[in-house]
């Protein structure tokens, strides 16, 4: 399981307004915080997409 600090790394970048910023997607995620381990990278990210912090614009 990820930590709370991890997560809220993971919704900072998720929320970031920045234009430049690549679209909240797997892919991009997993490049973004270099996660090796698939079944964390996938837990993390379905966390990360359900979370109501995340704005809906995001998703």
């Amino acid at each position: 399981a990820h930590s709370m600090a991890t997560s809220a790394l993971y919704l900072e970048w998720a929320n970031d307004k920045k234009p430049r910023k690549a679209h909240v997607s797997f892919p991009n995620f997993v490049k973004m915080f270099d996660l090796t381990d698939k079944e964390t990278a996938i837990e993390a990210f379905l966390s990360l997409i359900s979370s109501s912090v995340l704005r809906e614009t995001r998703r």
